[in-house]
């Protein structure tokens, strides 16, 4: 195997998942192979990651946008004193385009083809792609609604203020992916298990407090 394999003890989530008493506890050993998808004890903590963080995360990130939305509409009816409507639709016409964009991306994310075993490269395709027409769609919107004949390129500045932003969020998710993916050298090298030739078995067993 010219890889390296990691193995796991189950995960906090499973944990605070099947423990409801709040008590000091130790997960029991449930190994599992992190590369095997359809593996029971992968399937099950994947589950319970996605129930208790990644659920939890977007409720957060949900109401987040909504609090954004209420405040650019309430300052833009204040500020904006040419063509203040078109300043008041903008957050709402961005936050659609989002809706559109992040569809396209879901049916550009297919079944892996036979020479791609990893199913994670087309999960970047489809993330990619998002990106990139994200990119356009807020130029586009920001050009549309916040062009001003007073101040000609102040469009710019604006789209600009969101480019970084955008850019940022994807350079963030790269670097999550090199540092976290059994695919690169760094997940070898922070358990101090190079990638050689023969597999490699990692057992972190860590209690919880729930």
């Amino acid at each position: 195997m010219n890889q390296c394999l990691s193995r796991y003890i189950c995960s906090d989530s499973y944990c605070r998942t099947h423990h409801r008493n709040h008590a000091l506890v130790t997960c029991p050993v449930v190994l599992a192979l992190a590369i095997d998808r359809t593996n029971p004890s992968v399937i099950s903590d994947l589950v319970g990651d996605m129930v208790v963080d990644c659920v939890g995360s977007c409720a957060h990130v949900f109401e987040s946008a909504a609090a954004e939305i209420i405040g650019a509409i309430s300052l833009a009816k204040e500020v904006a004193i040419e063509s203040p409507v078109s300043f008041v639709f903008f957050p709402v016409v961005v936050h659609d385009f989002d809706i559109v964009v992040s569809s396209i991306g879901i049916l550009c994310v297919t079944e892996p083809g036979p020479i791609e075993s990893d199913p994670m490269t087309t999960l970047q395709r489809g993330y990619s792609i998002t990106f990139l027409l994200v990119l356009a769609g807020f130029g586009l919107s920001t050009r549309w609604l916040l062009f001003s004949s007073a101040a000609p390129g102040a469009w710019l500045h604006f789209f600009h203020f969101g480019d970084v932003g955008m850019v940022t969020a994807y350079v963030f998710v790269k670097s999550a992916q090199y540092y976290t993916d059994y695919a690169y050298a760094p997940h070898g090298s922070y358990m101090g298990m190079p990638c050689s030739n023969l597999p490699t078995i990692s057992v972190p067993i860590s209690p919880a407090l729930v």
